[in-house]
C-alpha cells in the first residue's frame, strides 16, 4: 500500500531501494532513474527529492537522527 500511495509518483523508473528512518516517520527511496526522494509518513508529501547520480541509486543509508542520508550506486560513486 505505501509504494502505491506514496512512492511512484516521485520517480519515473522502479524503484530499486528502500529506506525507513529510525523514526518510523519518513521513507527514502531510491530509484533506476538516478533519483532519491524523501517522504514523509505523516504528511503524505515529499520533503526532498534530487537527480544526484548519473547510474541508478542503489543504495542508502541515514544516521539514527535523521540527520545525514548517504546515497550510493553500482561503480562507487556515494553522495552525502
Amino acid at each position: 500500500m505505501l509504494c502505491d500511495v506514496v512512492l511512484p509518483r516521485e520517480h519515473t523508473d522502479s524503484i530499486l531501494c528502500l529506506l525507513l528512518t529510525h523514526s518510523n516517520e519518513t521513507v527514502v527511496s531510491g530509484s533506476k532513474d538516478s533519483s532519491f526522494a524523501v517522504m514523509s509518513l505523516s504528511l503524505s508529501e515529499l520533503v526532498f527529492a534530487k537527480t544526484e547520480h548519473t547510474g541508478p541509486v542503489t543504495a542508502l543509508c541515514v544516521n539514527r537522527s535523521g540527520s545525514i542520508l548517504a546515497t550510493g550506486r553500482m561503480f562507487h560513486t556515494s553522495a552525502l
